[in-house]
This record gives C-alpha cells, structure tokens and sequence, in this order.
C-alpha cells in the first residue's frame, strides 16, 4: 500500500514537472491536462482557445515570416474574397497546423507537439491543413526554378548567405506560386499543383488574382488585366487602367498605318529627286549618296520596322484583350490610311517590295 501511494505520488510529481517545463518552453502557462495527457477520453472535444493559438502564431512568424504558413495566415487576413475567408484552411488553428508540421521543433509549438502526438483524443488536432511544401523544399523549389529561368519575382528572392543552399529570404510560398501560375508545366510546380486542388480559388493558383509579386509572362491565352505591356512600369492593374492601355494599343496599332504613308509619301519625292540627280550627273545605274534624302529614308524605315516589333511584342503578351485592340488598331488605321498607301503603290509598283516585309 506504501508502494502505491509513493507511485502516485511519484507521478504527481513527474506530472508537475512536465508541465512546468511546457509552460517555460511555451512562454506562457495554460493550465489545462488535455495539452499533456491527450489520451484522456474526456479531452475529445478540447480546444485551444483561439487567442493562444493566435498568439503562437504570431511570434513564429516574428521569427520566420517566409514560413508557408505565414503566408497563409497573412492572405487570409488580408483577402476581401468570401471564398478564401471562409476557407476551412483560413482557421486559425488549420494555420498553426500548417507551422508545425513544417517546423514542429519551435517553441510555439510545444502546444501542438503535446496535444496531437501519438495517441491523442482531441477532435482538433483533426483540423484539416493545407498540403503545403515545407519552408526549405520552397526555397528549394524557388531557387531552382530561378536557375532556370530567371522569371519576374526572383529577383525579390535573395539567398540570406553565401552559400548556394541557405535559404530564400521572400515570401517563398507566394513568390514560388507566381513562378508556377507563369509556367505550370515545370517538373518543379508539382507540389503547387497538388496545393491547388484543395484552394483552386485563391490567387495562389489562380491567374486572375492579383499577388503581392509582380505578374509572371503567361505563355497562352489569357483574359487578366495585370501585364506587362512593354515597359516595367506600365503594368495595369485596375478595371480603368486596362481600359486605358486598351486604347493606348489601339492607336499605337492604327498609327503604324500612318507611318506607312508618310514614309510613301517622302518616299515619292525622294525618287524624285534621285531621278533629277541621274539626269543631272549623267550616271542611270546608281544614284548619288545625298543626305538630306537617304538620311531621313533611314530614319523613317528604321521608325516603322521598330513600330511594327513594338506591336509584335504587345501581342507575345498573349493577353486577349490587348490582341483584339491591336486587330481593332490595323483595321482603324486601314480605314483612315489604306486608300492613301494603296494610291503611292499603284504609283509606284515597287513599293510594294517595302510592304512585304513590314
């Protein structure tokens, strides 16, 4: 009997212990048994309470803020799509779900480590996570895609040492998104493709969503509004701003047309000229270098093949909108300009030889 009362209390102690030594790890005490003895059938329906998980979460992503789930947790907070707030991966406790079993050795964790080991009874710890890569697999991933190809958003990534394998300091799981959304197809989005089956919605896997990089070249027909058109700093990105590069495109596409014509039109005044000059010097086979001709000649095709290659470029934006303004800018500008280009071509039959290539 003297035995078992020393065993009890033996245990009493070794039970005091341990949950001391939790609460210093953990930084603060919350005094319930279902954190240390999970296994008890009366902590089934047991639940951290929201503002310790919250609190948990918050000083890991103090620590580590590219952390996958930090990034879960900050679109969540952020998002004004119902969809995504009403995510069951949006929970606070799915997100703590998701930092731990990523990094289950830090100390806000210590919680979880406990409540959901092997054993456990707690219906919580059944809370769905997101099947997300593991901080390091995304710095991997990122890095090797980056490697590859450098994309729009590596250069956001920098490794934080020398060292060709330390970690990524970016926000990894959206910059790691953004790469796979330009370029799905790469052996190295298999872990995004599984992700985004269970959150097909969220602007981590979706095209339409504008994220927090900037937007990636998508190689296929697409109707967003956010792209690059040219320049670094031309990227529309509201419903106003597209509809103004719409137009912007549309006339840049009609005025081709008008550089055609004005470059026929001197065209036509310097044969003139250079027929003078034959006539002049005796010479029909090859007319004389004059300056003030060949000069601006020169100018006025390299202008127009340059126009031309900046329309050409706006279309490898494969963005739909701004293909069909280019088209809508062509017929505008034959419209206006046609007749006029066709009239200096009837004049002129070689002319057309110019036309050909441009």
């Amino acid at each position: 009997k003297i035995d078992r009362v020393m065993l009890v209390g033996g245990m009493r102690v070794v039970y005091l212990v341990l949950f001391v030594w939790v609460s210093l790890v953990r930084g603060s005490v919350y005094n319930h048994t279902c954190v240390l003895t999970p296994s008890q059938p009366d902590c089934s329906s047991f639940k951290l309470p929201e503002d310790q998980v919250a609190s948990d979460i918050g000083n890991m992503c103090n620590m580590m803020d590219n952390m996958p789930g930090c990034s879960v947790n900050r679109i969540c907070s952020s998002s004004s799509s119902d969809t995504v707030k009403s995510s069951a991966y949006c929970e606070q406790f799915s997100i703590y779900k998701d930092l731990c079993l990523d990094m289950p050795g830090m100390s806000g964790c210590t919680d979880y480590r406990y409540m959901c080991g092997n054993g456990t009874v707690v219906s919580q710890c059944g809370t769905p996570a997101l099947s997300l890569p593991s901080t390091m697999a995304l710095s991997a991933l990122v890095g090797s895609i980056c490697a590859e190809m450098m994309m729009p958003g590596c250069s956001e990534c920098v490794s934080s040492a020398s060292s060709s394998s330390a970690m990524l300091d970016c926000d990894l799981l959206v910059t790691y998104s953004n790469l796979c959304i330009s370029m799905p197809r790469m052996h190295q989005c298999a872990s995004w493709t599984t992700m985004c089956k269970h959150i097909p919605d969220w602007g981590l896997c979706s095209a339409e969503e504008d994220t927090t990089v900037a937007p990636g070249m998508l190689m296929y027909f697409h109707t967003r509004i956010s792209d690059y058109v040219l320049f670094k700093g031309w990227v529309p990105t509201t419903s106003l701003q597209y509809a103004f590069t719409w137009i912007a495109v549309c006339i840049a596409a009609a005025c081709h047309d008008l550089i055609r014509l004005v470059r026929r039109r001197f065209e036509q005044q310097w044969r003139r000229t250079e027929s003078s000059a034959r006539l002049a010097s005796g010479k029909e086979d090859v007319p004389a270098f004059v300056p003030s001709t060949e000069l601006p000649r020169a100018a006025l095709q390299a202008l127009e093949v340059s126009w031309s290659l900046l329309i050409m470029l706006v279309s490898m934006t494969f963005n739909v909108g701004l293909f069909i303004a280019i088209g809508v800018g062509y017929f505008v500008g034959s419209l206006a300009f046609g007749r006029f280009i066709r009239n200096y071509q009837a004049a002129q039959p070689e002319l057309l030889e110019m036309t050909a290539c441009h």
